[in-house]
């Protein structure tokens, strides 16, 4: 996850204070790469589990889909659209 990292450093320069304000700076710096580097962020997702932005990472697709199968018991969709 070094770009989340690298988009998250150019942020702010103080430590959050709070949970919510770092969940804030991680969906800001996954929605920055959505749009500048979209390769490196899956949208994830279904009409049944909401739908996220997460990095881009080995077998978390599939880790996806398992869990919302077990959910829902429909597939998950997963999108690779960008802007």
């Amino acid at each position: 996850m070094p770009a989340v990292a690298d988009v998250l450093s150019n942020v702010r320069a103080t430590v959050p204070t709070s949970d919510d304000q770092l969940d804030a700076r991680v969906a800001y710096a996954l929605g920055r790469l959505w749009l500048d580097d979209p390769a490196s962020v899956a949208l994830l997702g279904d009409a049944d589990n909401g739908s996220f932005l997460v990095p881009r990472l080995p077998g978390l697709e599939k880790a996806f889909r398992s869990f919302a199968d077990t959910q829902s018991g429909v597939d998950a969709q997963t999108s690779g659209m960008s802007l």
